[in-house]
């Protein structure tokens, strides 16, 4: 019997929570070093012609102050949490409105959850580190050029975020997009009303963990399911 080549390419807890998903984070964050680099030897080279990229750099820099970053990790987390389950509750509430079963509905990604000791180390590990990165690419590096477009920063957020959740429709499949674009907004205003990255990455690091270790557990005791 020939082999579906479509299951070959298909995205598993196995491909995404291995080495694989390092290197691909090895390359993420050799972009995100890259860019900045790129940027200040433009400047260099013609300060005159570049100073927006040099004000754009130093809008950058501005958001890696570390003066509460515990507080803001701690926050950061909380309010992951609280929007995780707030997520949890709507999509609870979507289920019985369609006459679904929640744990199914709960369960399309099941495919992505890690289920080995290896795989959730590896899951950790990752997500530890492409939430820090993402928000580095999206809410440092593309919202802060994206934000002097408009008088006001919701319309850079709402641009970000629209391609924010396109990017991870993805791996998150269609019906969580709208999550994720919330999630987006929240994060951008919490950059812009913090004026740094700590508290939003918190927030990023709590959503995507609590989504891969609790719920997938949690659903099916709070839904009285096995």
């Amino acid at each position: 019997m020939d082999k579906d080549p479509k299951n070959d390419l298909k995205i598993s807890a196995s491909l995404v929570w291995s080495p694989i998903g390092f290197y691909q984070q090895i390359f993420l964050w050799l972009i995100a070093a890259t860019i900045p680099a790129i940027v200040f030897l433009f400047y260099s080279i013609n300060p005159i012609k570049y100073q927006s990229l040099y004000r754009w750099l130093t809008r950058v820099g501005g958001l890696f102050a570390l003066e509460n970053l515990v507080l803001d990790l701690i926050l950061g987390l909380l309010v992951g949490t609280l929007l995780s389950f707030l997520f949890l509750l709507l999509e609870w509430l979507i289920s019985h409105i369609k006459g679904e079963s929640p744990t199914e509905r709960l369960s399309r990604q099941d495919e992505l959850i890690p289920q080995t000791p290896v795989q959730r180390r590896w899951a950790f590990a990752i997500n530890l580190s492409a939430s820090l990165v993402e928000e580095i690419l999206f809410r440092a590096y593309l919202f802060m050029a994206l934000i002097t477009l408009w008088n006001h920063w919701l319309w850079a957020a709402l641009l970000l975020s629209a391609i924010f959740a396109f990017v991870h429709t993805n791996m998150q499949q269609m019906s969580a997009t709208v999550w994720i674009f919330i999630t987006s907004l929240i994060l951008s205003y919490f950059t812009v009303t913090r004026q740094s990255l700590i508290m939003p990455w918190g927030i990023h690091l709590s959503v995507n963990l609590m989504n891969l270790f609790i719920f997938p557990k949690a659903a099916k005791v709070f839904f009285h399911e096995s």
